[in-house]
C-alpha cells in the first residue's frame, strides 16, 4: 500500500478514535452532572429542612431560649458543654469579665477553644444582646 494512504487511513481513525473519546466524555459528564442535581417537582414546595429533618431523626432544633448565654452562664452551667471542663470554664469567665463577649464567635478568642470545640457546642451558646 502507498505511504500517503496509510498515513491517511491513521489519521482518519486517531481523528474518529478522538472525537468518539470526546463525545464519550461530554456524554459522561452530563450524565454525571444530572445524577448530582434534583430538583423538585413543578408546583410543589419542597424544602431541605424538612427533608433533612425527616431523613435524621435525631436532629433537635435548639431554641435561643433554650440555648445558654455565654455572657452569664455559671461555671458550672459552661461545663455542661461539650468539651468545656472547670478549666476552660474558668477561662471564659475570667475573659468575659474583662470584655463580654459580642458575638459567639468572641468565644473562640479565650484559649483552648478551636475551631473543633467551637463547632460541638456553637449550636447550643449564644450572647444576651442587652
Amino acid at each position: 500500500m502507498n505511504k500517503i494512504i496509510k498515513a491517511l487511513i491513521y489519521f482518519a481513525l486517531i481523528t474518529t478514535m478522538t472525537l468518539v473519546g470526546t463525545w464519550w466524555l461530554v456524554e459522561d459528564k452530563k450524565t454525571y452532572d444530572a445524577s448530582m442535581h434534583t430538583s423538585a417537582p413543578k408546583n410543589e414546595k419542597f424544602s431541605l429542612t424538612e427533608e433533612i429533618i425527616s431523613e435524621d431523626s435525631e436532629i433537635n432544633i435548639i431554641n435561643d431560649s433554650d440555648k445558654l448565654d455565654i455572657n452569664t452562664a455559671t461555671k458550672e452551667e459552661l461545663t455542661t458543654l461539650e468539651g468545656i471542663g472547670p478549666v476552660l470554664a474558668g477561662r471564659i469567665i475570667e475573659f468575659r469579665n474583662e470584655r463580654p463577649f459580642k458575638t459567639i464567635y468572641d468565644l473562640k478568642k479565650v484559649s483552648g477553644i478551636g475551631d473543633k470545640i467551637f463547632k460541638d457546642i456553637e449550636a447550643y451558646i449564644t450572647v444576651n444582646r442587652q
